[in-house]
């Protein structure tokens, strides 16, 4: 007799409701977040089982063939839109917006793909982003029961954009910095070690 054949439950995607797997149907696991000092620098990292990367790759699939794509797992709304000279993440709840081209989103679905097919737990980098950060790190069955997620479901907080101060002191002798001159990027909050690794694996 054939196995039973597993129904991944991923809101927004036809044929799945809202049992949960107690009743028959399997959590798909996908976590996206902004991760500072991660490995080797600031990455969006994501956090998926096999099952959540497939809910993801038919996202991509929608959003490269008809402009756009979208899920939901863990009461996170995705949005993949297609859109000219974009790599950007708007990370948020309850909505994440994935905006790329279409070469961009292509080297993604490939990505995806990739990572699914592995018969192990395996990551990928695609180190073309803009926003919020340059690097997005795709990961399958690494950080599905615990590692960074586990204390920041979410991610940590994007920083934000430093601001040219243009303060002057109480005497006004001083003026503020130079508003052409570039300011240092604030330092964002470490993680801890273990969850910081000093190089790219």
């Amino acid at each position: 007799m054939a196995a039973a054949e597993r129904d991944v439950h991923a809101a927004g995607f036809p044929g799945t409701g809202d049992l949960s797997p107690s009743e028959g149907r399997v959590m798909a696991i996908f976590r996206v977040g902004f991760f500072p000092d991660f490995k080797w620098d600031d990455v969006v990292l994501v956090g998926a089982d096999r099952d959540g990367m497939r809910v993801f790759r038919s996202a991509l699939r929608s959003a490269h063939e008809d402009g756009e794509g979208a899920f939901g797992l863990h009461g996170i709304q995705h949005r993949i839109v297609r859109q000219n000279d974009a790599a950007d993440i708007e990370l948020g709840s309850p909505t994440v917006v994935w905006r790329f081209d279409d070469t961009k989103l292509v080297e993604i679905l490939d990505m995806a793909v990739g990572l699914i097919n592995v018969e192990h737990p395996a990551h990928n980098y695609f180190d073309s982003l803009n926003s919020p950060a340059t690097t997005l790190m795709l990961s399958v069955d690494e950080y599905v029961d615990g590692g960074p997620f586990a204390e920041f479901p979410q991610g940590m907080p994007v920083p934000a954009l430093p601001v040219e101060s243009q303060a002057t002191n109480a005497s006004g002798s001083e003026a503020g910095p130079d508003p052409g001159t570039p300011q240092p990027k604030p330092s964002p909050p470490s993680l801890p070690t273990e969850q910081a690794d000093t190089e790219r694996a």
